[in-house]
């Protein structure tokens, strides 16, 4: 529904919205009946196109606790799943935080434009814990859930982020109910507590890849919409 005052014509899922205050308006050429005989147009055709805008985080890393802070930030959205679509949006979102001063913004997904990008992704970047195999950061994550009816799922540690996420049980399993990896037990509670432990030991086994990252002053990740999910 329309926001009285605000611009806003419709809120989108996922944080999409129409907004007039970004919106690129113009008129066509304006089509001519006679110009164009098959179209019944009265007198004109006003074509209006309005940029679909979203808001992602990016993340500074700093000195004192939390040791890092979320920073919001608009940009022009592109729709479509395809990883070119994908990147425009990734572009869009790093021309504004440069233009915030936050640059330069390092994408850390399976769709960024870099390789260091992509490689630190949590469906790529490796880690070894305990007597664990080594298996990707998102692998070890969703093998330490624990739900009501089942889990942990140690079968998850050789199957790719993509199978583990569709598996049906990670969604009809209950509530989940805490972590545990091998004899370690993991409460709910901070929230993000295990992710950031697993994360941040798979940089520190991976220093090739970590010692690259400080030359950038910001992160994104895309596909994050904390309006969805918390890691």
């Amino acid at each position: 529904m329309a926001s009285r005052g605000t611009g806003v014509h419709e809120d989108r899922p996922g944080g999409h919205y129409f907004s007039e205050r970004h919106g690129r308006y113009r008129r066509s050429a304006l089509l001519r009946q006679e110009d164009r005989p098959e179209v019944h147009f009265h007198e004109w055709e006003i074509v209006r196109r309005i940029d679909i805008m979203a808001q992602r985080p990016i993340f500074l890393p700093q000195n004192t606790q939390p040791f890092s802070r979320e920073v919001n930030i608009e940009f022009q959205w592109f729709g479509g799943f395809a990883r070119s679509q994908q990147q425009k949006c990734i572009a869009s979102l790093h021309d504004e935080a440069n233009a915030r001063e936050f640059g330069p913004t390092l994408e850390i997904s399976s769709r960024s434009p870099t390789p260091l990008g992509v490689a630190l992704s949590a469906f790529n970047l490796k880690v070894r814990i305990g007597g664990l195999p080594e298996a990707t950061v998102e692998a070890v994550f969703q093998c330490s859930k624990v739900f009501a009816s089942c889990g942990p799922f140690p079968e998850f540690l050789g199957m790719s982020g993509r199978d583990i996420k569709r598996d049906p049980r990670l969604r009809g399993s209950g509530p989940l109910k805490r972590f545990q990896l091998g004899d370690e037990e993991w409460r709910l509670s901070p929230k993000t507590a295990l992710y950031d432990w697993i994360y941040v030991r798979a940089l520190v086994q991976n220093s090739e890849l970590s010692s690259q990252i400080c030359g950038y002053n910001s992160f994104s990740d895309i596909a994050f919409n904390p309006e969805r999910s918390l890691n």
